[in-house]
């Protein structure tokens, strides 16, 4: 029963250890984007929401194609972007 309760310890820690950093930045992420979301004109508000709908009726392979493409864009060195 010691073993267990300590092995439970562990694994508690360890994911306290992880996910803890993960929820900061998150954190800081959505206080960004809320910011960014309130200075924007509704006009925006509403392309982001018709954009999103139209997100959420893609299929699956679908959107990870595209999440796969744009990392892939994300990690292209800044020459490579300033020429494109």
């Amino acid at each position: 029963m010691k073993k267990f309760s300590l092995i439970i310890i562990c694994i508690t820690g360890f994911f306290l250890l992880t996910i803890l950093p993960l929820q900061a930045e998150q954190s800081d992420n959505y206080q960004e984007n809320l910011k960014k979301w309130q200075q924007m004109t509704p006009e925006e508000r509403e392309k982001i929401k018709e954009k999103f709908q139209e997100w959420k009726k893609l299929p699956d392979n679908e959107k990870s194609e595209l999440r796969k493409n744009y990392r892939r864009f994300k990690s292209l060195p800044p020459e490579t972007l300033i020429s494109l």
